[in-house]
């Protein structure tokens, strides 16, 4: 589900090598804006 999200991110610095704190803030502001209308966390 999230993957989507991360994909073109995934690209820049893969989930395999651990991110520094800041792209941890990144992502869980990510995964914030569920109440995007058509947002793809939406439907999953």
């Amino acid at each position: 589900m999230e993957k989507k999200l991360y994909s073109r991110k995934e690209m820049n610095h893969p989930e395999k090598r651990p991110a520094p704190q800041k792209a941890g803030r990144h992502r869980i502001r990510r995964r914030l804006p569920k109440s995007w209308p058509g947002h793809p966390m939406k439907k999953s």
